[in-house]
């Protein structure tokens, strides 16, 4: 029947340690209570669907829980970065084919002032008259299309994608460069806004994102996730005053 198929294709999930009292709540974004009582430490979490191709919506306890697919893989791809190649010195892999790299008056000026903190970092390249350069390496953990593709951003300042921002500028430009790179590469290579996802697919990222040890934030600082009280639709639809 229609009901077992739909319990078929919703799977709970257990979690343990999960800090779900700090996910925002979208009534105001405050903080909310546990909704239900720990059971051990875990909460039943049950995946409903994906909404816009965009967004999971999840189950836990009475509560209605949206996660944004795009920040939320962020978050894994940075904590992964971090814990293989943050404490690790800047390793360069040199490439087969050196990439030219057209860019503007602007990019070029803006390369000069970080030029020794992106070879610090494994960027290898060379500046060719006013207007290119030829990268020759780039840090071992980044591929060849994608580490040029951070490179270009760093230097022209393009380091927003599928609407990444920092909560502020000021948040962005103290920032060491290192860890603006890292969050860069996070996201570059993190799952798309519209794309769609298994329910198997969903199911890892969820579990992924709730072993980091910061599951509430993308890279920039953007939530996750958010939590919409069954109170507060009780309220929408009048059940309660």
């Amino acid at each position: 029947c229609i009901r077992d198929r739909m319990e078929d294709e919703v799977r709970p999930q257990q979690t343990e340690g999960m800090p779900w009292n700090n996910v925002p709540s979208i009534e105001g974004m405050e903080n909310l209570p546990p909704s239900i009582p720990d059971d051990a430490g875990k909460k039943r979490v049950r995946i409903i669907g994906q909404l816009d191709r965009s967004y999971i919506l999840c189950e836990i306890g009475p509560d209605l829980l949206l996660v944004d697919q795009h920040a939320a893989h962020e978050r894994i791809r940075l904590e992964k970065i971090k814990k293989k190649h943050w404490t690790k010195g800047a390793v360069t892999q040199e490439l087969l084919e050196p990439i030219n790299l057209d860019l503007d008056p602007s990019s070029m000026e803006n390369l000069s002032l970080i030029e020794n903190d992106l070879k610090e970092l494994g960027f290898s390249f060379e500046k060719f008259g006013t207007d290119m350069i030829t990268v020759r390496g780039l840090p071992q953990f980044l591929g060849r299309m994608e580490g040029h593709e951070v490179l270009r951003d760093m230097i022209t300042g393009n380091e927003h994608h599928e609407g990444c921002s920092y909560p502020d500028d000021s948040f962005r430009v103290e920032l060491p460069i290192k860890e603006r790179m890292v969050a860069l590469t996070a996201c570059r290579g993190a799952i798309k806004a519209h794309q769609r996802l298994s329910l198997n697919e969903m199911e890892d990222l969820l579990q992924d994102l709730l072993e980091c040890e910061v599951p509430l934030h993308c890279a920039h600082g953007r939530p996750t996730m958010v939590r919409l009280p069954l109170r507060v639709l009780e309220k929408w639809f009048k059940r309660v005053l």
